[in-house]
């Protein structure tokens, strides 16, 4: 007779389950869910939307000679930007439409690479 543990530690071969680390990370990946990378992109957002306006208070306190409007409009522009894609990923979400508050998500967070790229 097998002993009960022996068999459960036999199990997940038997039937074709992974038992490497890289293997568990991929099958667990697999079961990485749309709805939640939509959690993750809409709260990458709101982060990211934290970090941008933070910026107008250390360019205030540690960087005054550029505390002018000229100075803070990137920061003004990128905080409007992803202030709106925020609010309709928010709202895409809300409606049950997932993969598009992700795509929103992307977009938003690529857009801002560019834009601090291209203008700061």
């Amino acid at each position: 007779m097998l002993c009960s543990s022996f068999v459960r530690k036999l199990a997940p071969r038997a039937e074709g389950r992974s038992n490497t680390p890289a293997q568990s990370l991929v099958g667990s990946l697999r079961q990485w869910s749309i709805r939640r990378s939509a959690v993750v992109s809409v709260t990458a957002q709101f982060l990211a939307l934290i970090r941008i306006l933070s910026e107008v208070f250390r360019v205030k306190y540690f960087d005054v000679a550029r505390y002018t409007l000229v100075g803070l409009e990137p920061f003004i522009g990128a905080a409007l930007f992803t202030a709106v894609l925020v609010a309709l990923a928010v709202t895409t979400f809300a409606l049950g439409r997932e993969r598009v508050a992700l795509t929103i998500g992307v977009v938003n967070i690529v857009g801002l690479f560019v834009y601090k790229v291209a203008l700061m």
